[in-house]
C-alpha cells in the first residue's frame, strides 16, 4: 500500500475509546503504535471519549438501525460517529484501526483503503463472565445486555472478508481472526533475589473477575498459613473496590494503590498467584510477571489467551493451587527454573520483533530487511526474527461489512 497523497510514509489511524481508567485498551493502543511505527507508518489517534463524546444529545436513527441491525454495539451510542467521521476523513489515513468493536461504526467504514478491526477480547464472553461474578442484580442485566450485542456484531462480522485480530489465542479462533497478542519487552534475568513478600497478585483491582480471583485466595489463606505460617502476599492494583479493602485488611495483607512500575512490584514477590475463575482474551498480569522474571502459579482461564506450551504451574482444583504455591515457594531450583522459562519464552513468542511481520501483513505493507543486531546486544529479537510467524493467519486487511 502506498502512503498518502505526496507522502512515502503509510498514514494509519487508530480509533480507540480513549478512556481514562481502561488501562487494557492503553496498552493495546501503545502496542499498535510501537508495532505500527516499527514497520514505517505514521500514526494518528483518535480517543473518541476525548473529542467526541455524545453527552445528552440522543443518537440519531441511523445509529440506531446499525445497532439494531448488529452491525455495531451498544458502547457506541456513547460517541458521535458523525463528527467522528469527519475526524477521521482529515487525518487521511491508509489504513485504520479500530480498537475493539466499541470504538467501530459503519459511517467509520471506507474512508480508509484497509481496515483492522482489533476485537481485543472477545467482548461477549467477557461481559457474559462479569454478569456472573458481580452481585449486584442491575449489573447483572447490564452485562448481559452488553453481551447479547456483542454477540451479534461478532457473528455478524465473520459473514464479511474483515481485517480481524484478537489479541486471546482462544478468541482469535472462535472470532475466525488472525491472534496478535499485546507484545511486552522482557527485563534481563528473573526478579529480585531479596523479595520482601512471597507472594503478589496484581492487576486492576475493581474489575469483577479480578475480585472474583482476590475473593478465592482469601479463602484459600487459612489453608496457605495453616501449611506455611507466616506467609505474606501484596496486593497491587488501581481502583480497589471496599470489599478489596477490607479482604486485605481482614487477611493481613499489604494493599499498593499507586505503582508505576509493574516489575519493580514483581520484584517484591517470589511467586505471582493468578486465581481467576473468570478470564477472556490474554491476560496482561500473566504477560508482565512472565517478563519480570516472576514464576506463577495460575488457573485454567487465567492461560486461555495464550498458546498451548506457556511456562506456570497450572492449578485445576483449589487443593491444587495451595499444593502449587508452597511447592514453589520450598523448591528455590524450581522457582528458579520455571522464572527463567516463562522469561525466555516470552522473549521468543510474545516480542514486538516477533509481531511485526504479522502487522505488516494485515496492512499489505513491505518491510525491509530486518537489521542484525550490534555485536553484543543480544536482544530478544534475533532468535524472534529467525522463526515464522505464528498461526493462525490470513489476508485480512480488507473492509468488513458495513
Amino acid at each position: 500500500m502506498s502512503g498518502a497523497a505526496g507522502s512515502d510514509s503509510l498514514r494509519v489511524t487508530i480509533v480507540h475509546l480513549g478512556r481514562r481508567g481502561g488501562l487494557g485498551e492503553r496498552r493495546r493502543v501503545e502496542a499498535w503504535r510501537v508495532l505500527l511505527e516499527d514497520v514505517g507508518a505514521t500514526v494518528a489517534e483518535i480517543p473518541l471519549m476525548e473529542r467526541h463524546r455524545r453527552g445528552l444529545r440522543p443518537p440519531s436513527p441511523s445509529d440506531l438501525v446499525a445497532l439494531l441491525r448488529r452491525r455495531s454495539v451498544i458502547e457506541t451510542l456513547a460517541w458521535d460517529a458523525r463528527g467522528t467521521a469527519a475526524d477521521l476523513r482529515r487525518t487521511e489515513p491508509d489504513g485504520t484501526v479500530f480498537v475493539t468493536a466499541r470504538a467501530y461504526h459503519p459511517r467509520l467504514h471506507g474512508i480508509a483503503g484497509a481496515e483492522v478491526l482489533d476485537f481485543v477480547d472477545r467482548m461477549s464472553s467477557a461481559y457474559g463472565d462479569r454478569s456472573d461474578v458481580v452481585r449486584n442484580h442491575l449489573r447483572k442485566v447490564g452485562f448481559r445486555v452488553l453481551s447479547w450485542s456483542h454477540r451479534g456484531f461478532e457473528r455478524g462480522t465473520r459473514r464479511s472478508p474483515a481485517g480481524r485480530v484478537a489479541a486471546g489465542h482462544g478468541d482469535a479462533a472462535t472470532l475466525g481472526a488472525v491472534w496478535l497478542p499485546i507484545p511486552i519487552r522482557a527485563m534481563n534475568g528473573t526478579a529480585s533475589q531479596q523479595p520482601d513478600h512471597d507472594l503478589v497478585f496484581f492487576g486492576t483491582l475493581g474489575y469483577p473477575p479480578n475480585i472474583a480471583a482476590i475473593r478465592r485466595l482469601a479463602r484459600l489463606w487459612p489453608l496457605l498459613q495453616a501449611r506455611r505460617p507466616g506467609l505474606s502476599l501484596l496486593l497491587a492494583g488501581a481502583r480497589p473496590t471496599q470489599e478489596v479493602r477490607a479482604t486485605a485488611i481482614a487477611q493481613g495483607w499489604e494493599l499498593n494503590e499507586s505503582f508505576e512500575d509493574v516489575a519493580k512490584v514483581c520484584s517484591r514477590a517470589r511467586v505471582a498467584v493468578v486465581p481467576l475463575e473468570h478470564a477472556s482474551g490474554i491476560q496482561i498480569k500473566v504477560l508482565e510477571a512472565a517478563a519480570a522474571g516472576l514464576p506463577q502459579v495460575v488457573s485454567p482461564p487465567a492461560l486461555r489467551g495464550f498458546a498451548p506450551g506457556f511456562p506456570a504451574i497450572v492449578a485445576e482444583d483449589d487443593a491444587a493451587f495451595v499444593n502449587g504455591v508452597l511447592r514453589l515457594l520450598d523448591d528455590d531450583d524450581l522457582r528458579r527454573g520455571l522464572a527463567k522459562a516463562a522469561n525466555d519464552h516470552v522473549r521468543e513468542h510474545y516480542s514486538f520483533e516477533r509481531w511485526r511481520p504479522v502487522v505488516a501483513d494485515l496492512l499489505r505493507i513491505e518491510q525491509p530487511a530486518p537489521v542484525a543486531p550490534r555485536s553484543g546486544e543480544g536482544t530478544p529479537s534475533s532468535d524472534a526474527l529467525a522463526g515464522s510467524a505464528p498461526s493462525p493467519r490470513e489476508p485480512a486487511a480488507r473492509r468488513f461489512a458495513s
